[in-house]
């Protein structure tokens, strides 16, 4: 079989971050040749990338180790030819590699889901991925690690932040673990167990999480405090140089309402950190702390000016714009 070597480094790749140890089978990547297409899947049994490439010949099903990755990435050659021969994969282009093969009947069965299905919204894998910026890094907390999708939202939280944005969708919800989602999804299909999404370039299905998601619009700022309407990418770049001071990753970067903008400061026996900021401020506010970086975080979806919603230093903040909403809570600091 002959592929174009660029094609196949990238579907390898996708495959390949998909593949876990499981089981010992999950360490492959399954490859076979259907009417002029090669079909490249990786699995851990919770997520599966399976991509579809053009193809010359006929190859497998055969699953090969998923460091074929790295060794067709490595090669130079504009195409190379796949073949099985003695039990090994070889695969050659400007130079030669022989690779184990392992029994084809251990690949598990893994179903796509057959259940429900819809067409998302042109920009979905954006909004998807700003959400997931919001998940909790704890690997205890599985519902924690996972977007909340129905309903008419997106939503995710790790408890000290959530976001939440307004996305068509099904009626229930679906609690899928934060992926990469690398390409247009056209489609999305889910049953009770699993939700799939469909890209030009192949599908992903992925084990979605049990439970019930907790409900973080009780928490978003409906009226009052004070309004801060601020450059998003100036703002974050303060934030971001505040982040340089180590100890305002525990104690938080000081927002203060100084004229015709906010101060930002740090004031530490490490070092200490200040910077003025332009904005519009309505309404007077306490000063607050923030994490820099959930307040990056809460910048980094949108551009131009953003709306800062500021109750007090206990209270939970909002940034706003658009589609999106951000909700970061304060540090109280001493």
């Amino acid at each position: 079989m002959n592929v174009n070597r660029a094609e196949l480094a990238t579907a390898l790749n996708r495959a390949a971050s998909a593949t876990g140890t499981m089981l010992p089978v999950t360490a492959n990547i399954r490859l076979e040749t259907t009417d002029g297409l090669l079909t490249v899947t990786g699995t851990n049994l919770d997520v599966t990338v399976e991509v579809t490439i053009p193809a010359k010949g006929k190859l497998g099903p055969v699953l090969a180790p998923a460091h074929i990755a790295r060794q067709v990435a490595a090669l130079t050659s504009e195409t190379v030819d796949l073949t099985v021969k003695s039990g090994k994969l070889v695969v050659e282009g400007n130079a030669t590699f022989r690779l184990p093969t392992f029994p084809i009947d251990d690949w598990p069965t893994i179903d796509p889901p057959t259940g429900g299905h819809f067409e998302p919204a042109q920009g979905f894998v954006e909004r998807f991925a700003a959400v997931a910026s919001h998940v909790s890094t704890e690997q205890a907390r599985p519902l924690l690690r996972a977007v909340a999708y129905g309903g008419g939202m997106l939503r995710a939280t790790d408890s000290y932040r959530a976001a939440v944005v307004d996305e068509d969708g099904p009626d229930e919800t679906l609690i899928i673990p934060a992926v990469k989602l690398a390409h247009p999804v056209d489609r999305i299909d889910f049953d009770r167990r699993h939700v799939m999404f469909t890209t030009p370039e192949g599908r992903m299905w992925v084990r979605m999480v049990e439970g019930s998601f907790p409900d973080v619009t009780k928490i978003i700022p409906k009226v009052g405090g004070s309004t801060v309407t601020v450059d998003a990418d100036v703002l974050s770049r303060a934030f971001g140089r505040a982040q340089m001071v180590p100890i305002a990753a525990t104690r938080g970067v000081r927002m203060d309402h100084d004229g015709d903008g906010v101060r930002l400061s740090v004031v530490d026996a490490s070092g200490e950190f200040e910077e003025f900021v332009p904005a519009k401020v309505d309404g007077e506010f306490e000063p607050v702390a923030f994490r820099p970086e959930f307040m990056r975080d809460a910048l980094a979806p949108v551009a131009g000016d953003v709306e800062l919603t500021i109750q007090d230093g206990r209270k939970p903040a909002m940034v706003s714009k658009g589609w999106w909403r951000s909700v970061v809570m304060p540090i109280v600091q001493n």
